[in-house]
């Protein structure tokens, strides 16, 4: 599905879904297969998703909901925004979070796991990216390791809730 603008909202997609808006919310609910979804501003919510996930908003909160012991790879970029992230108990993958905090927005991102991880932050601001942002990082394997759950926002906690 494609939209020059609005939200898109979809029931399921048990094959997977592509969806695409100028601008708007995403909803996807329960889904297999692979899927992605892309806005250029608007909060996305996907899941639970028995598969991959890439998910891109310009500015807005994602959400994203994984079930089952699946392989599941997930890619999130937000421009600005909360990213949170409920994932399988018994998940086995490879986290690489990143959450950038810029020096008008008045106070430090975090990363918060439910799974042990260990963050590191950048002691110099760094305007390579346009606005100075000092950047908070975490890369961890959970489980036995496997597929990769990348995570990159500006001005937004990261999430990670294990259920």
């Amino acid at each position: 599905m494609n939209s020059a603008g609005g939200a898109i909202s979809l029931r399921a997609a048990p094959d997977g879904a592509r969806v695409t808006t100028g601008g708007g919310a995403i909803r996807i609910g329960p889904s297999g297969g692979e899927v992605y979804a892309q806005t250029g501003g608007g909060n996305i919510d996907i899941g639970p998703a028995t598969g991959s996930v890439e998910a891109h908003t310009g500015a807005g909160e994602v959400t994203i909901e994984l079930k089952g012991a699946g392989e599941h790879s997930v890619d999130v970029r937000s421009g600005l925004g909360r990213v949170t992230l409920i994932l399988p108990r018994d998940l086995n993958a490879t986290l690489n979070l990143e959450t950038a905090y810029t020096d008008n927005l008045g106070h430090k991102t975090r990363i918060d796991s439910d799974f042990s991880v260990q963050t590191t932050e950048t002691p110099n601001w760094d305007a390579r990216e346009g606005t100075p942002r000092r950047y908070v990082r975490a890369r961890q394997t959970v489980g036995r390791g496997g597929p990769v759950i990348r995570v990159r926002t500006v001005n937004g906690d990261i999430v990670i809730k294990r259920i």
